[in-house]
């Protein structure tokens, strides 16, 4: 096998996120609005279109809470915004999070969302919330996958009027 090959097969599986839902009562309204508010969305998904739309389905009330949301406010641009943990290459982190982050934008067009509403930007594994040093120092192997999961996150940030 080519080194690219595998590199590619191991930053896939590195950046397989959870189809977790965090119901946490996910919500944007209208008095949220504010240029350069950023907005964690409150679950991951794969990065194979397969699953993406089971995802979506499965997270409903989030999903239908960001087209209502970005379609209510039409005189705003909004960043899909993704990041990935630091595992894998750089350049594959970055590849990833840019489809991820299309992917997501795609599925809120087919759903009514304006595509010139939206930009779509991968930030690959910068700006870590969880560092290596950090997640080396957790005990268990679930805390290690939750501070990973918790850097691969995708936001929703209002760019301008």
């Amino acid at each position: 096998m080519n080194k690219i090959f595998i590199l590619f097969i191991i930053g896939l599986f590195s950046f397989i996120w959870s189809c977790s839902s965090s119901k946490s009562n996910f919500s944007l309204n209208d008095k949220s609005v504010k240029t350069n508010a950023t907005y964690i969305v409150p679950f991951r998904f794969y990065n194979l279109s397969a699953q993406i739309e089971e995802v979506f389905e499965k997270n409903k009330a989030e999903v239908d809470s960001i087209i209502s949301f970005i379609n209510k406010h039409p005189k705003y641009i909004f960043e899909i915004g993704v990041y990935t943990d630091y595992r894998g290459a750089d350049a594959l982190n970055l590849k990833v999070s840019e489809k991820q982050a299309i992917c997501f934008a795609h599925y809120l067009i087919t759903k009514g969302v304006n595509t010139a509403q939206l930009k779509i930007k991968g930030y690959g594994e910068t700006n870590l919330i969880n560092d290596e040093t950090k997640i080396n120092s957790l005990q268990s192997e679930e805390e290690k996958t939750n501070a990973h999961l918790e850097n691969g996150r995708i936001i929703i940030k209002v760019l301008k009027k």
